[in-house]
């Protein structure tokens, strides 16, 4: 991991106790699906939803991909919208001031952005929709990180399960002087509840 990546999880590994015990609980029940299905085929993807796939969708998209690394899990994450847009400008700002380096060679309105953790190891971030080629079709749980996006898509085809993990929206902030601040703040608390996730599913395996 890069240094600052390194010193970022291990502040968060150590902020586990400001998660909600109901919002523990959602956690823990996922990562005994989890687990369940591992036991079974030994890899799984994990598919992070939101309306525009635009922040949070992404945000959780990049964690996953980070716990995944951190913890050596066969975990791979994508995320997908139920509309297209674009990963937003302050999301790519605030990943910078937090240490990843972010690579695009594309002008394109809806350009595919690599985000590197590691020497090696990147995120490929753009708007997709949900049955994108890009995603997986199948042996894949949808997580659904807003509260619209969990009511306006009842049904994930392929996916063995859909878990609500809704996260407040840094959108709310955009054109005022605290978009950075709030931003890094969801980035934050996502962090946190994925690397709390992936720590019960590398204890549930032993």
């Amino acid at each position: 991991m890069f240094p600052k990546i390194d010193q970022l999880i291990a502040q968060l590994l150590s902020e586990f106790n400001s998660i909600s015990e109901e919002r523990r609980m959602v956690l823990n029940d996922l990562a005994s699906k989890i687990n369940l299905v591992l036991s079974e085929s030994h890899s799984l993807n994990l598919l992070f939803v939101c309306t525009h796939n635009s922040r949070r969708s992404h945000m959780g998209q990049i964690w996953g991909s980070v716990a995944a690394h951190y913890f050596d899990l066969p975990l791979i994450s994508y995320s997908a919208g139920t509309e297209i847009t674009a990963l937003h400008p302050s999301v790519i700002q605030m990943l910078m001031n937090e240490g990843f380096e972010i690579k695009s060679e594309s002008i394109e309105l809806n350009p595919e952005i690599q985000i590197s953790f590691q020497s090696g190891a990147s995120v490929s971030c753009f708007s997709k929709l949900i049955d994108d080629a890009h995603n997986p079709k199948d042996n894949f749980i949808a997580l659904m990180m807003c509260t619209d996006a969990e009511a306006n898509c009842p049904f994930v085809p392929g996916a063995h399960t859909r878990v609500a993990i809704p996260f407040n929206d840094p959108k709310a902030f955009d054109g005022t002087s605290q978009v950075l601040k709030a931003y890094s703040a969801t980035m934050m608390e996502i962090g946190i509840q994925i690397l709390y996730l992936f720590n019960q599913i590398k204890n549930d395996e032993k």
